[in-house]
Order: C-alpha cells, then structure tokens, then sequence
C-alpha cells in the first residue's frame, strides 16, 4: 500500500485526508469519510478502499465523530496517553529532566 501511497498521485490525493481527518469538526467527520470512499471508487484507487472502510468501522464507528475529532481541543491528539505525556514534557521542560529537577528540587 505504502509503494501505491508514494508513487501514485492519486493515490497520495486519497490518502491525504484520512490522515488529517480527526482535524476536522465532528459533524463533517462521517460524510468526510463518504466523500474520500467516493473520490478512491471515481479515480480508480480501490486498493485503499479497505482502509477507508478500516477508518469507518474501527474509527468513526467506534469512537464516533466526537471521540475522533480534535477540531478546537487544545491538546490537539485523541490519544490521551499522548496528550499526558505531551503534558508532562511540557511542564518539565523537556522530555529528560535530571532527576533533581524532576523531583522539584
């Protein structure tokens, strides 16, 4: 898939907007997805049809447009695992802190 994604245009085209998809508001998120499916059957990229259809039911099925989307959220990742340690870096200023920084000394 990554050889079709780098070497076809249009392929590339369709890929693009499952990646930045959680960017968008969520109640644009399932006609977003209609839209790329759509795009892939039109230009003749069947071979990510799977992964649209992998984003639709493990995605927005799942977690539904609310959970999915970041659009406007300040930590800007679904992921809270992510987002904590986003979090923690930042207020440690960095991702190793000598350990008595880290401790508050």
């Amino acid at each position: 898939m990554w050889d079709l994604i780098l070497h076809n245009a249009m392929a590339l085209k369709a890929f693009r907007p499952l990646v930045v998809l959680p960017l968008a508001r969520a109640q644009a998120i399932r006609r977003l997805v209609d839209r790329i499916d759509l795009y892939m059957r039109v230009n003749r990229v069947p071979q990510l049809l799977p992964l649209v259809d992998h984003v639709r039911k493990h995605f927005v099925d799942v977690y539904g447009p609310e959970g999915l989307s970041v659009h406007g959220a300040p930590h800007r990742t679904n992921n809270a695992v992510e987002n904590g340690h986003h979090q923690l870096a930042k207020k440690m200023s960095g991702h190793r802190p000598s350990f008595d920084r880290f401790l508050g000394k």
